[in-house]
């Protein structure tokens, strides 16, 4: 285990050696879980290579630093395993992305928020306007009816992996 001091004693090398002699390849296996897939994100890696770490090195309630988080990853990590997490970057969009990916959901308030947006959605294809669900360019209207759809399933889908995974 490593020190909450940081220091590096001959068991701490020891312990870090074995687990980077172990097979890395997480390729096959399943890294959408959790917030992992809301958004694509270059050189992000794997979540199972952090998990690993934070398993193998901490115990729960120690602090884990990411000094370039990215896409969030081992924040998200660290969190799942009951860590306490920061991370920086100097990316704008990371730091949002991270943030996104790691921000507790009510489950009762994303329902409740999710039937008015599908009872206002609904009122608006039965009114006399009929507007319809696919893009009109002629009326200047965006295509909202099918995003709400789709974010609503993404919400879901995500609130559902959050608590399977906690």
């Amino acid at each position: 285990m490593l020190t909450s001091t940081g220091e590096r004693t001959e068991s701490a090398y020891r312990e870090l050696s074995a687990l980077l002699r172990k097979d890395l390849d997480f390729g096959a296996s399943d890294s959408g879980y959790a917030s992992h897939a809301v958004h694509p994100f270059a050189a992000k890696f794997p979540p199972q290579i952090p998990r690993l770490f934070i398993e193998e090195l901490t115990e729960s309630g120690d602090s884990i630093l990411d000094p370039m988080v990215g896409s969030g990853t081992t924040v998200v990590e660290a969190l799942l395993l009951r860590r306490e997490a920061f991370g920086f970057d100097i990316d704008p969009l990371a730091v949002r992305l991270c943030r996104v990916k790691t921000t507790s959901l009510d489950l009762r308030e994303l329902e409740r928020k999710g039937l008015e947006i599908i009872a206002g959605a609904s009122a608006m294809c039965s009114s006399e306007r009929q507007p319809s669900c696919e893009l009109d360019v002629h009326s200047g209207q965006e295509e909202e009816i099918p995003m709400v759809f789709v974010c609503l399933s993404g919400l879901a889908s995500f609130a559902t992996q959050a608590m399977v995974h906690r």
